[in-house]
């Protein structure tokens, strides 16, 4: 019985040096920590903040397009201001509108700083709207044709 009740507190000593170890590691981290809890871009101009959006909304919507569409052109997809508006209740939610293509995006941390994918997504289309499907023998028509390695 002794020896189990040693184990059990050499065990238990031993989880909590590891877990005070690992809390509590270094001037590095704590650096790390305040440095990023200080990061609210404001070191980004307006533009390059609204570049970082135009890029997070544009691929958010091009991989919704291929993946619940098979949109054929979603490689051409551009967006701009006039295309998305900011929700007024949440200001990571954001309102597109692509074609006949009508949706929302939201994003975990501020769309305006970081790059990433939204997650919490709709994509609606328009009753009636036809488009080319990837497959499609219409597809790939409308799109420019590649340039060949010769430059030619």
């Amino acid at each position: 019985m002794g020896r189990l009740l040693k184990s059990r507190i050499l065990l238990l000593l031993i989880v909590l040096v590891n877990g005070y170890a690992t809390i509590y590691s270094g001037e590095i981290r704590d650096q790390f920590i305040n440095l990023n809890e200080k990061d609210t871009g404001e070191y980004r101009s307006s533009e390059e903040k609204n570049i970082i959006l135009e890029k997070n909304i544009t691929s958010a919507l091009r991989m919704m397009l291929l993946k619940y569409y098979s949109y054929c052109d979603y490689n051409n997809v551009k967006i701009t201001n006039s295309n998305f508006e900011r929700s007024d209740k949440n200001p990571r939610m954001f309102y597109i509108k692509y074609n006949d293509f009508l949706g929302y995006f939201v994003f975990q941390m501020d769309p305006e700083i970081y790059l990433q994918t939204p997650f919490d997504e709709k994509l609606i289309v328009q009753a009636g709207t036809k488009f080319a499907r990837v497959g499609d023998e219409n597809c790939g028509k409308n799109q420019p044709a590649p340039k060949s390695e010769s430059g030619k």
